[in-house]
């Protein structure tokens, strides 16, 4: 049932968070926990539990190279919609009824 299917995600992402922060007590964080961290992060802010999601966001934002989470890197791309020129206003455009671009 779906309930049920809850509890065991709601299981395995808890023992996943105490395997993590006890490995990260001590030797240092394993490799097999790399891309996982953003989503526990985002399922204790779900929870609403921000002080323990701010601390996961720490743990991502520390990783470097390799061990760094492609999601976790803020990206600002040059291209938008607003940077393309309009359609231009010439013999060649089709004019059609309530078309966005004759706005």
């Amino acid at each position: 049932s779906p309930a049920t299917l809850g509890r065991i995600a709601e299981l395995v992402c808890s023992v996943l968070e105490e395997e993590l922060l006890r490995e990260e007590g001590e030797a240092g964080r394993s490799e097999a926990y790399h891309f996982i961290i953003i989503d526990l992060a985002e399922r204790r802010q779900r929870l609403g539990h921000d002080e323990a999601a701010r601390s996961l966001w720490r743990l991502v934002r520390v990783a470097e190279g390799f061990a760094r989470d492609p999601r976790a890197a803020a990206r600002r791309l040059p291209w938008r919609f607003d940077t393309e020129p309009g359609v231009p206003l010439d013999r060649f455009r089709v004019r059609s009824a309530g078309a966005c671009a004759d706005v």
